[in-house]
């Protein structure tokens, strides 16, 4: 009997050490955006995106190398992200653990609308008024998808979602009407002519309804001006995005 219970035990151990054995799975940061996400202005390329990744990999977070993906793409609205960036996106955050993303977007939406012709008096005129309004809200719904099916993908993962900064803020950019309008496209409270409020409103209600954090860029570019922003009016420079990885850490640390 006893020779029986130790050709039992040693069968078992055999199979066990020849099954194979279930890699653990890496940390992973996800990132779904536009030029800014992509780095466009970065003297070397690397943005924000490639620092914050590299603060995940350091001891004091996950002590160990976090795989990234970046799949921003240069001039992508919300809906280009939703069409050509969150599927690959879903895939990579449900295959790492732990996971992070961080989702930017909207300011293209905007931008496109604000130089138009029509936008100078747009503060003005309520038809213009309903335009942005209905824009922002088609924003706001796009987002919303994305986060939710981010999240649906990998419940534990921390979210973050980048606001927007308004750059034409700096020198020349553009006339003071037009420049008023960008901040309040963006910052304008729901109680505002902007019903429902502007985009970073916008941005926060959906992280909120997702348990997502929020890297906010509004103040600090627009208390830095010209010091956080190249000459084409549209992107940061290097501090600019030291700025963005600064704010992304805080908001990855905040409770």
């Amino acid at each position: 009997m006893r020779s029986l219970r130790n050709s039992v035990v040693l069968l078992a151990f055999l199979v066990l050490a020849v099954l194979p054995v279930a890699a653990a799975a890496q940390p992973g940061y996800v990132a779904l955006g536009d030029s800014v996400d992509f780095g466009i202005g970065s003297s070397t390329g690397a943005g924000w995106v490639v620092p914050f990744n590299g603060f995940l990999s350091s001891p004091s977070v996950f002590n160990a190398p976090v795989e990234l993906l970046n799949l921003a793409v240069p001039g992508a609205e919300t809906k280009d992200v939703d069409q050509d960036q969150l599927a690959a996106a879903v895939a990579a955050a449900s295959a790492h653990s732990p996971v992070v993303v961080s989702l930017g977007g909207g300011g293209n939406d905007l931008r496109h609308f604000i130089v138009s012709p029509a936008a100078h008096a747009c503060l003005k005129v309520q038809s213009c008024l309903a335009r942005l309004n209905a824009l922002l809200n088609e924003a706001e719904q796009r987002v919303d998808l994305a986060l939710k099916k981010l999240r649906e993908a990998a419940p534990n993962a921390t979210i973050l979602v980048r606001t927007q900064y308004n750059p034409l803020r700096g020198t020349g950019c553009a006339a003071p009407d037009l420049v008023a309008l960008g901040d309040a496209s963006l910052e304008a409270p729901p109680s505002s002519a902007i019903k429902g409020g502007g985009l970073n409103w916008r941005l926060r209600a959906a992280a909120a309804r997702q348990g997502a954090k929020v890297i906010e860029l509004f103040l600090p570019f627009a208390f830095f001006g010209d010091s956080a922003l190249v000459g084409d009016c549209i992107h940061p420079n290097d501090f600019g995005y030291s700025l963005i990885v600064l704010q992304a850490v805080t908001a990855f640390t905040a409770p």
